[in-house]
């Protein structure tokens, strides 16, 4: 099914806000830490079960360790240090993209001893993704303006996938694991001539069956952002608002009805049919997979970031500070009493519930048990 659309020029402020609710009846809920402070935190991500990595916009890279709460400035150039994306290897080794002052870009690897350092100039920031599995390992990073490039070297080196894709537009990789599918997005100008001189693929979203060796056309138009659920879902984004979705794998599309859009700052797939997203007016709910969204709680406004802990609970941050949602009493329980948290930026959930919140002004929330103490 090829559809075509036009972009739509919806400008979403990515900022957290919110007031207080419900509280907990421990003041110290979560634990501020001495963070990288004054500077935006861009990425968060574990490096093991001890240590939690942290890129901020222009302070670096710093590693925080749970076990003696200290922090370790792993990373910081003067001249390249606005960090965009990250990834963890799977051989743990960190990669991250940066943009420089003078317009100079870069990916740089710091291996998992933390003792050596790899720097290989780009042509812009970008998006990484991880190909593994029992055949094939190796690391995928597209932007806008070199196409794809492909590192088997955990991002010690990377070469051009050599493909023929081009492009100043190339927005966002997922791998989809059942399918062992590459899927790209892109929303400006796309020049590709595939080897067997068929026709030249449009502007839209990608896949690729054969690990990054060739590419064709699943949707036409022009998109920001791809998010899929690994079991047949995929929902084509622009500017926060859901404009196609696939419930087959890409293998049929459908138009969203432009009188139900939603302009979100951030959306979670819950289960296979039910999707919650947070928006300056609080947060939303669809059961129809986007085609209509119900407002289910205004009491905080002006929501990004939304986390799952488990299929009825919730976190879900803001500028005033971070909360936890219950969908069975439908109310908030504030995490953040006493910390005087500000622009949450970043939260993320670890498989054993350890969690931990980014501050706009470079502070970082922690805690163990799930914000039990």
């Amino acid at each position: 099914m090829r559809v075509k659309v036009t972009k739509i020029y919806i400008l979403v402020n990515m900022l957290l806000i919110s007031s207080t609710i419900a509280q907990p009846n421990n003041s110290n809920y979560w634990e501020l830490t001495n963070g990288p402070f004054g500077q935006k935190i861009t990425t968060i991500d574990i490096l093991n079960k001890d240590s939690v990595l942290v890129c901020t916009n222009s302070a670096g890279v710093f590693l925080f360790e749970s076990s003696t709460y200290t922090w370790k400035n792993i990373y910081s150039n003067d001249s390249l240090n606005e960090i965009y994306s990250s990834i963890v290897t799977p051989s743990n080794d960190i990669l991250f993209s940066v943009r420089g002052t003078n317009h100079n870009y870069a990916i740089i690897k710091i291996n998992k001893n933390l003792n050596s350092r790899i720097i290989n100039k780009a042509t812009d920031v970008g998006r990484f993704a991880s190909i593994n599995d029992s055949t094939h390992n190796f690391i995928m990073f597209i932007t806008r303006w070199n196409g794809v490039l492909k590192s088997e070297d955990n991002g010690s080196t990377w070469n051009d996938m050599g493909v023929g894709l081009y492009s100043n537009g190339l927005t966002d990789i997922k791998y989809d694991t059942t399918l062992n599918s590459i899927i790209l997005s892109t929303n400006a100008q796309i020049s590709y001539k595939p080897l067997d001189k068929k026709n030249e693929i449009e502007n839209g979203i990608l896949f690729s069956d054969d690990f990054g060796e060739t590419f064709y056309n699943v949707l036409v138009g022009n998109f920001d952002n791809l998010l899929i659920n690994q079991k047949g879902l995929i929902l084509a984004i622009t500017d926060g608002v859901i404009l196609y979705r696939s419930k087959n794998n890409g293998n049929n599309w459908e138009e969203i009805n432009t009188q139900n859009y939603l302009i979100t700052h951030d959306i979670l797939i819950s289960s296979d049919t039910i999707l919650f997203a947070v928006n300056k007016e609080g947060l939303f709910s669809s059961s129809d997979f986007g085609s209509t969204w119900e407002l289910i709680n205004d009491n905080i406004p002006n929501l990004t970031t939304i986390r799952r802990k488990n299929d009825s609970t919730f976190y879900i941050g803001s500028i005033n500070g971070f909360y936890e949602y219950s969908t069975v009493s439908n109310a908030y329980t504030d995490l953040s009493i006493g910390l005087y948290a500000s622009n949450i930026w970043t939260m993320l959930v670890n498989k054993d519930n350890t969690l931990i919140a980014g501050g706009g002004n470079g502070t970082i929330y922690y805690t163990e048990n799930a914000g039990a103490t």
